[in-house]
């Protein structure tokens, strides 16, 4: 486990191999976002 459950999802956990290419994987995410009630 790396993250504190509380917070999962708060920020993107790369693998260190990764870290030297974050901001193309960055740059290629969609962002989220959440929808609270009923659909």
């Amino acid at each position: 486990m790396d993250e504190d459950p509380a917070h999962l999802g708060e920020k993107l956990v790369l693998a260190p191999f990764l870290e030297p290419r974050r901001a193309s994987i960055e740059a290629g995410l969609t962002p989220l976002t959440l929808r609270t009630g009923q659909p």
